[in-house]
């Protein structure tokens, strides 16, 4: 069974997300999920998008909080923030998660 790296991206739901924190022991895995829908409601944008070929990426305002079964077994190659988006990823990181069922 592959393990679940913290600070990569994994498919959370369908959906890139970055790795925050990773308890193998209790089944909890903690992650900020981005996308490149509109939906500016629950989402802020990103100054840079994740990959290259993407005009535009979005962040989920609250990190998910989820088991195993929710997130991809492979890690996502190309993906990642860009240093000016850090603070932002790490603000929410700190917010309180929405629990995955």
């Amino acid at each position: 069974m592959k393990r679940i790296k913290k600070g990569k991206f994994y498919v959370v739901k369908r959906h890139p997300g970055f790795i925050i924190s990773a308890d193998e022991q209790k089944n909890k895995y903690l992650a900020v999920v981005t996308g490149t829908s509109k939906d500016t409601r629950h989402k802020t944008q990103l100054k840079h998008p994740i990959e290259p070929g993407v005009k535009e990426s979005y962040v989920k305002n609250r990190p998910v909080l989820g088991k195993k079964k929710h997130f991809g077994s492979h890690e996502l190659v190309g993906l990642r923030f860009h240093p000016d988006d850090m603070p932002l990823v790490e603000e929410i990181s700190r917010r309180k998660p929405q629990k995955l069922k």
